[in-house]
């Protein structure tokens, strides 16, 4: 396992791969992180992942996730900073209200279950 992922996500908070654990109530900013390659030709994969800047430490979510569009919706529904590569957004969509732990759970309800063999 790669320290700082994120293990999973509840309504109080994130857990990491190495046992820590943030609530969402101590959320800095969310950090949408682009990729960079170099070769004979440079590419960049924007939004590759979500770092996720908490009081006590930084926990990543990496690109290679099931349900990653509903999951990087959710993160930009929190009630924090967004930014792309370190830089806050200029213009953030306005949400009604922040997020709820009911909402939140609601949207984890409404994930597809998958089965662990």
């Amino acid at each position: 396992m790669r320290r700082g992922l994120v293990k999973s996500l509840d309504a109080e908070g994130v857990r990491g791969t190495m046992g820590q654990r943030f609530t969402w109530e101590k959320l800095y900013y969310v950090d949408h992180v682009s990729q960079r390659f170099r070769g004979r030709v440079s590419r960049r994969v924007k939004d590759n992942q979500l770092d996720l800047v908490f009081e006590g430490g930084k926990l990543i979510i990496p690109p290679m996730i099931h349900d990653r569009g509903r999951v990087w919706e959710l993160i930009n529904s929190m009630p924090a900073q967004v930014r792309d590569d370190g830089v806050p957004r200029e213009t953030q969509p306005a949400a009604d209200r922040p997020m709820t732990g009911e909402d939140f759970m609601r949207f984890l309800n409404s994930l597809p279950q998958r089965r662990r063999d």
